[in-house]
């Protein structure tokens, strides 16, 4: 009796462990469940293991869209496809949408008529993305079915550089070619050196008209302190250009050096001497100041007082000298003494 009833537990529990085995081996190699865990988001490839897509081009061509097409590299691993295309006068690529692994074509819809577009590819994985493909442009047909001419380059400063004289700082740039007609302005932006581009501030700016040949060059002559940095803008219709290269000046606002140009002593007023120089004209010009030595200019004294700015000569009193006197001159900067000019040329002048 015994016998017989673990035979047929034995039996009982075998059953059950056969059905339980083909159950989980018909689990495990079921398509339906690879298939569920492909798609996931967690199994799409990383961006060091995909390619950027190849072989772009432009076919379908009509006035309101155009069917891009590339060759997929990435088959073996799941990804997505970042498609961007723009205008070809303006300068930021607009994301048009993305698209699975393995397809291989998209239409670009919605377009503008006669107009020229640019359109690139990036593979998208978790990690991140490729590189971009290479540029590839198209125009779309008018509205009488002809294809327009390709488009005008908007024409970008570059070539920037500078050079000091005095507080007058020049930046000179060129045009990456001479197709003004797409520009509205050009501006020259400044800011202190070490400090973010947004403290860049325009300094500068020349509107352009029909016919108007942008600049290229302008004097900065605001007096500043320190090393500062310059660059150039263009903005056109419907965008602004990349910023010019940047091009530093060293601020250098001492003022030139006058020239002393005679003493005179005025034997009718006391023996007075006259100090005389050049007519001088500069911006951020307080005036001049002179100092005189009677020990050969082993040691010099500030003659009272400072004369101003468009003045060209100085009274000084009777110094007490026994033999002569030794003039020299400067000029004053209205915006500190670290801006001074250098000391002029020395005359001598016997004492009154």
């Amino acid at each position: 009796m015994r016998l017989a009833l673990s035979l047929g537990m034995m039996k009982k529990t075998a059953l059950l462990l056969l059905i339980l085995t083909t159950f989980f081996t018909g689990c495990r190699n079921s398509p339906e469940v690879i298939e569920e865990e492909c798609t996931q988001p967690s199994c799409l490839g990383s961006s060091a293991t995909l390619e950027p897509p190849t072989g772009l081009s432009i076919s379908g061509i009509s006035e309101t869209s155009a069917t891009v097409t590339w060759t997929d590299p990435n088959f073996q691993g799941s990804f997505i496809i970042d498609v961007s295309f723009k205008k070809a006068t303006v300068q930021t690529f607009t994301n048009f949408g993305t698209v699975d692994k393995g397809v291989q074509s998209i239409a670009l819809t919605n377009l503008i008529a006669a107009t020229n577009y640019e359109v690139r590819l990036r593979a998208l994985g978790t990690a991140g993305a490729t590189d971009h493909t290479s540029v590839v442009s198209f125009a779309t047909l008018s509205e009488d079915g002809e294809t327009p001419p390709p488009p005008t380059v908007n024409p970008l400063p570059q070539n920037a550089s500078a050079s000091v004289a005095g507080v007058n700082k020049t930046i000179n740039w060129t045009w990456s070619n001479t197709d003004y007609g797409l520009l509205s302005s050009v501006h020259v932006h400044r800011k202190p050196e070490g400090a973010n581009d947004s403290a860049f501030v325009s300094i500068f700016s020349q509107n352009i008209g029909i016919g108007v040949v942008p600049v290229t060059t302008y004097t900065d002559g605001q007096a500043v302190t320190g090393s500062v940095v310059y660059r150039v803008v263009a903005l056109y219709d419907d965008s602004t250009s990349t910023p010019s290269n940047t091009t530093n000046a060293v601020a250098d606002g001492n003022l030139p050096t006058p020239t002393l140009t005679t003493v005179q002593v005025w034997s009718s007023f006391n023996d007075e001497h006259r100090v005389n120089w050049n007519s001088y004209s500069q911006s951020n010009h307080l005036g001049f100041e002179v100092r005189y030595s009677v020990d050969g200019g082993a040691t010099y004294t500030i003659a009272p007082g400072t004369s101003g700015p468009t003045t060209t000569y100085k009274i000084v009193e009777p110094l007490g000298c026994t033999n002569y006197v030794t003039y020299q001159l400067r000029a004053i900067s209205n915006i500190g003494p670290t801006y001074n000019s250098g000391w002029s040329n020395q005359l001598t002048q016997t004492c009154p």
